[in-house]
């Protein structure tokens, strides 16, 4: 045992007494992070969203792996921190694996950690925190696949009236859809049926709405067409950006855009798609591998509303 080592306070299970078993764990452990994901599970709602999540169960359990065995064992803090540490540098290593380094997938290993160090002071020094600790982090991991069967649905009937991105007069008619940038999406009544509308106040970010979960493949259409509208404005004109992001846009952080005047008469936009370059580097768009869509406004300097009716490729 190494002299920064001491005791756990929860004991190890027995099986990992043996060094090369707990060698064997820690690479088990790690080897998920730094491999290659096949874009067929990539673009898969539901695999991606549980696969997210394994953040939380594989961080939780190096940690524990660390604290039962190693240099630093039975120190919980100090293993905390490895640990932290450990997940940090594994985001950056994805970016040479053709993977992603993202905040959200680190705050999960965070959370894995915390689930870990709630068992230790729960089962090891017999506190109820950690117990609560672990609870609460379990109802979080819960809480974020709350609406996964929904979308997985929505998903499913996006796939089925392809190319046809929105319907908003069917059942889970904003279920993709997600707002950001202080964004507020709703279902509005119009003569032309249902559409959904994107509400923003005087914004210096860009709040809009974003969809993802559809066919990935666009490369046999040529048009994006997009009805909208301004449904309530300080000015008869404002400029609304559409972008779509490519698999590739992951990494090199570009993309293909418009920028749209939008009144308040209904007007059909239709966008190019096919053959086209990206905004910053010029490079071919992968039409063939789209990743998402998103409308927004232009960091309104006034509250301003719009809706949208009909989103389809051509």
């Amino acid at each position: 045992m190494s002299r920064y080592a001491r005791s756990p306070a929860w004991p190890a299970p027995a099986v990992l007494s043996r060094p090369g078993i707990w060698i064997a764990l820690l690479g088990a452990l790690l080897l998920p992070f730094l491999v290659p994901i096949p874009m067929v599970l990539q673009r898969n709602l539901l695999i991606a969203a549980l696969g997210d999540r394994a953040h939380v169960v594989l961080l939780a359990g190096f940690t524990l792996a660390f604290y039962w065995r190693g240099p630093v064992a039975g120190r919980l803090g100090t293993v905390m921190v490895l640990a932290a540490a450990v997940g940090g540098a594994i985001e950056i290593l994805q970016l040479f694996v053709g993977r992603a380094a993202l905040w959200h997938d680190f705050l999960l290993d965070l959370l894995g950690i915390g689930a870990a160090a709630g068992l230790v002071l729960w089962r090891g020094y017999g506190k109820r925190g950690g117990m609560a600790l672990l609870v609460v982090i379990l109802a979080v991991v819960v809480w974020e696949v709350r609406t996964l069967p929904e979308r997985q649905a929505a998903s499913v009937d996006l796939r089925r009236r392809f190319p046809r991105l929105s319907a908003f007069d069917e059942p889970r008619p904003l279920t993709l859809w997600r707002p950001y940038g202080d964004g507020r999406i709703s279902l509005a009544d119009s003569p032309r049926g249902n559409v959904m509308r994107l509400d923003a106040q005087p914004s210096r970010v860009w709040p809009g709405v974003i969809l993802r979960d559809f066919p990935h493949d666009w490369s046999a259409y040529d048009t994006l067409k997009v009805d909208l509208r301004l449904a309530a404005a300080t000015a008869d004109t404002v400029d609304i950006g559409v972008r779509i992001d490519d698999f590739v846009g992951r990494k090199d952080a570009d993309w293909l855009s418009w920028r749209l005047p939008v009144t308040g008469n209904w007007r059909t936009f239709a966008l190019p798609v096919s053959g086209q370059v990206t905004h910053w580097s010029g490079r071919p768009f992968e039409l063939d591998d789209v990743l998402s869509m998103a409308l927004f406004f232009l960091q309104p300097a006034d509250s301003v509303s719009m809706e949208i009716a009909d989103v389809h490729l051509q």
